[in-house]
């Protein structure tokens, strides 16, 4: 199993904290969730973006805002010296790891294929209203 922590996109889907064992913050979650739907937009194909776009709270690709979130989204990752993302083949690999706590993707976009085979979920893992 590979360590969390050397897993590029598990560091953004919880870019501003991981969850309390006991406690689910839903102002953490909306912090985490709308980091990486910022930082994973540049993902997504101009020409589906906007089904993107009105399904979340990603705003508008190329606005003022947008430009200001990925700004700061991309500072903090620079910052804390993320490991290089993992994007082989267009996949988003989440592949052999071990997710000790509760995990909440509630709300979180793939634009890409993503890779969860192989990963041991100790905890409640959700997955409602993402977009894959």
């Amino acid at each position: 199993m590979t360590e969390l922590q050397d897993n590029f996109w598990y560091l953004l889907a919880n870019l501003h904290g991981e969850q309390d064992e006991y406690r689910f913050d839903d102002d953490l979650h909306r912090l985490n969730r709308d980091s990486w739907n910022v930082w994973v937009s540049q993902l997504i194909r101009d020409d589906i973006y906007n089904e993107y776009f009105i399904l979340t709270d990603i705003p508008e690709n190329g606005s003022g805002r947008h430009r200001y979130l990925l700004e700061q989204v991309s500072s903090l990752i620079l910052g804390m010296g993320f490991p290089e993302p993992q994007l082989d083949a267009g996949i988003m690999r989440f592949d052999n790891l071990k997710f000790k706590k509760n995990t909440s993707f509630r709300g979180f976009v793939f634009p890409n294929n993503v890779d969860f085979s192989n990963s041991l979920f100790q905890g409640d893992a959700e997955f409602s209203n993402s977009i894959f």
